[in-house]
């Protein structure tokens, strides 16, 4: 079954009746209703007078051309039209009236960020992807950039015939066909739970560009040969991970726990653990380090695994917080040797993810654990000197991670964080039009209402995920309603018949149910713990318990702030105390959702 409505070259559309064309478009979509069949109609018209303009510009009868094309495992987006010229793609996104919404420019940037990053066609070929939204019942002829977002409105027949003589000027490349288009694979990124699906049923994961262009095999194969050669030489090893968000550390340590005999994946991230196991159905992949811990410290039962992978390995908690003489990592260490005459422990780094008491130790609780001499520890040359209880220091510079495997709006995004958070704000300030330009949704809003009507608007009808977020101390002594117990959690991720379903945008998680795990958008209701103020961030939420209730609360947001894979709306609530963070932000180039 061919995955579009109709394909062909323009000089064939030109031919077509519109009677055999609606007949190709409603066999392919048989649900269509008699609006979806009017805009079909509409496009079609319009595409038959606009061509032959084009013709007497320059020759665009073999341009390639698709309709309703259907990306896969994406709940049934499809962009109107596809337009393959030489070296380019343009997409056409046709809307029957004549101004366009937030919620329509937005589709079409999930369009240009999506086929640009995961469609193997494009990016064998570097071909240069733009669109733009044909508005057909427009009086103008206007050609409109739309904001950072690389692409364009036109307004009317003559608005979109000088944008396709725009597009069609450089010739100097081959145009591909449209069978070779299709016949393309298009893989997006997946999501933490479908990874570990794959994983667990030894699927492989998406071959995309970007999986391609990081070292993430090469790590796994260094981790693995040393893992054997523990067992030859019977010694003990410290493995240590570090990246950057999104670099994939995650996927590692679960590959690794699901293929190496006597491996076990741990996370004190309960509800991490708990989504993974409900979302797989499965118990064995991933546990949860209180249990894993209890048993030994509690019933003296020695675990049998040689190799621990322990994920977030900065924020292991400290011995005030166990309420012991010692450290998790201590226990962790005593565990791995116990009765054992090798043993391998991998830890997982993530930079500015400490969000509670007793997680600000650090790195220095493992080299407190590994005092007896023993441990061999290997890592990056970023933590080069914070060993010195290692009976050997291996450095291994592929083992820190500077590739994302999300997408590079994504990216540019965490760098946007901390910018902002370091009052970086020139810098931050440039990066909002390279985010942007990129692909990713940032809107800022003191509307609640308006930031559901677009989340809703954007991903209708897909199987998208979205989702309310706040921060735990935001909003003490005010009514929120934020997820409680372990089964509103698993639902608001897991179940969309659940009323605590994201989607629903009923119940709001906060930094400690979301951190590790994604939505497609996330919508951030700003509290009052965290605010600008005086020109400088002001934490006002203390906890005597902390060492640095303010790098908590930075945390706090930075973790709230990046969960979203397609972008993040931030609302500020209308009230005076927080005018200062929305006008910090609105200064930032951080657009306005109207």
């Amino acid at each position: 079954m061919e995955r579009c409505g109709w394909y062909g070259i323009v000089k064939d559309f030109l031919d077509l009746n519109e009677e055999s064309f609606l007949s190709n478009l409603i066999q392919f979509i048989s649900d269509a209703k008699e609006l979806q069949i009017a805009a079909w109609k509409d496009c079609y018209h319009f595409l038959q007078n606009v061509f032959p303009k084009v013709m007497k510009e320059m020759d665009c009868s073999e341009w390639g051309i698709i309709f309703e094309y259907e990306l896969p495992r994406e709940g049934g987006r499809r962009p109107d039209v596809l337009l393959l010229l030489p070296g380019r793609l343009v997409i056409l996104e046709f809307k029957m009236k004549s101004s366009s919404t937030v919620s329509d420019v937005e589709q079409l940037t999930g369009y240009l960020r999506d086929l640009r990053g995961y469609h193997s066609t494009i990016n064998k070929y570097n071909l240069k992807v733009c669109g733009s939204i044909v508005l057909t019942r427009s009086k103008d002829d206007n050609v409109i950039p739309i904001n950072e977002k690389a692409f364009y409105k036109v307004f009317g027949e003559e608005g979109l015939f000088k944008f396709l003589v725009v597009c069609g000027k450089d010739q100097s490349q081959t145009a591909i066909s449209c069978q070779e288009f299709l016949e393309g694979y298009y893989e997006p990124l997946p999501t933490i739970l479908e990874a570990a699906r794959l994983i667990l049923h030894n699927e492989p994961l998406p071959n995309i560009r970007r999986v391609n262009n990081t070292n993430i095999p090469n790590v796994i194969s260094e981790i693995q040969q040393i893992i054997m050669g523990a067992k030859d030489s019977k010694t003990y090893h410290l493995v240590l991970i570090n990246g950057v968000p999104g670099s994939g550390k995650t996927l590692i340590g679960l590959h690794l726990a699901h293929n190496e005999h006597n491996a076990i994946y741990l996370s004190g991230n309960d509800p991490l653990v708990n989504v993974l196991q409900d979302s797989l159905n499965d118990r064995t992949l991933v546990h949860a380090l209180k249990n894993y811990k209890k048993e030994y410290i509690d019933y003296n039962n020695t675990p049998s695994e040689h190799i621990l992978i322990f994920d977030e390995a900065q924020r292991a908690w400290d011995s005030n917080r166990m309420g012991k003489s010692f450290s998790e990592p201590d226990i962790i260490i005593d565990m791995a040797m116990a009765k054992k005459e090798w043993a391998v422990v991998v830890g997982l780094i993530g930079d500015g993810q400490e969000i509670y008491f007793g997680e600000e130790g650090g790195l220095s609780l493992w080299n407190h654990a590994i005092r007896n001499g023993k441990w061999i520890v290997h890592s990056s040359e970023s933590l080069q000197g914070i060993f010195p209880n290692a009976h050997h220091h291996q450095i291994k510079q592929s083992f820190n991670l500077t590739h994302t495997l999300r997408s590079h709006a994504s990216m540019e995004w965490h760098k946007w964080v901390e910018c902002c958070f370091n009052s970086e704000f020139e810098t931050a300030k440039k990066l909002t039009s390279s985010v942007m330009a990129s692909g990713m949704d940032i809107y800022v809003t003191r509307s609640l209402e308006k930031a559901k009507r677009l989340a809703n608007d954007i991903y209708h009808d897909t199987t998208k995920q979205y989702g309310l977020l706040v921060s735990s101390k935001g909003f003490l002594g005010r009514s929120i309603p934020t997820l409680k117990e372990r089964s509103q959690y698993i639902d608001y991720f897991n179940h969309p018949g659940s009323t605590f379903y994201s989607s629903s945008l009923t119940h709001y998680a906060t930094e400690f149910q979301t951190q590790g795990l994604e939505l497609d958008l996330g919508i951030l209701l700003w509290g009052y713990d965290f605010r600008f103020k005086n020109g400088q961030w002001v934490n006002d939420y203390q906890d005597r318990r902390l060492k640095n209730p303010y790098q908590i609360r930075e945390n706090c947001y930075r973790v709230l702030l990046t969960r979203g894979r397609d972008g993040t709306v931030i609302v500020i609530p209308n009230n005076r105390s927080l005018d200062n963070t929305y006008d910090l932000l609105v200064s930032l180039g951080v657009p306005v959702l109207t």
